[in-house]
């Protein structure tokens, strides 16, 4: 599955955008983003992240310009149950 753990890229922040996205905001713009990496299609599960660590995990969409929409906080298991 694209965006297991094992396999899950990390877009970062380049804004100070984390107390923002612990607060709910559900999404991430392309201009709050350094670039994505070439691997990454739509529909994949990816690790946000700043110099602090891990924030969330989100869908991304490298095409549009809500780059990642947040699903969950990082270590969030994305099974079936969490459905």
């Amino acid at each position: 599955m694209r965006g297991s753990r094992t396999e899950r890229a990390t877009l970062r922040l380049t804004k100070p955008l984390r107390d923002r996205i612990a607060a709910g905001h559900p999404w991430v713009y392309d201009r709050a983003l350094a670039p994505i990496p070439a691997e990454v299609a739509a529909g994949d599960v990816v690790t946000i992240a700043d110099g602090e660590g891990e924030i969330a995990l989100a869908f991304a969409d490298p095409s549009s310009p809500i780059r990642a929409r947040i699903l969950a906080p990082p270590g969030t298991r994305l099974d079936a149950a969490w459905t």
